[in-house]
């Protein structure tokens, strides 16, 4: 239950690739704050560089800080 398989990752990646503010801004109005839309851009610049540099992260999973 604790592995991230390849297929739930790139689930993740294409939610964050496509993320439209605009899409959920009546759901949920903080999630379409651009402070939201710029934590949402780094993350995927992030994760990105890190698949794209070779790292396995459903293999070795990046630590989350608390």
């Amino acid at each position: 239950m604790d592995e991230l398989t390849h297929e739930q990752l790139k689930v993740i990646l294409d939610v964050i690739n496509v993320y439209d503010p605009e899409e959920i801004k009546t759901v949920y109005p903080e999630m379409a704050s651009h402070e939201f839309l710029g934590e949402v851009r780094e993350t995927f610049q992030k994760v990105l560089h890190l698949v794209k540099k070779g790292v396995d992260l459903v293999e070795k999973p990046v630590i989350l800080k608390e």
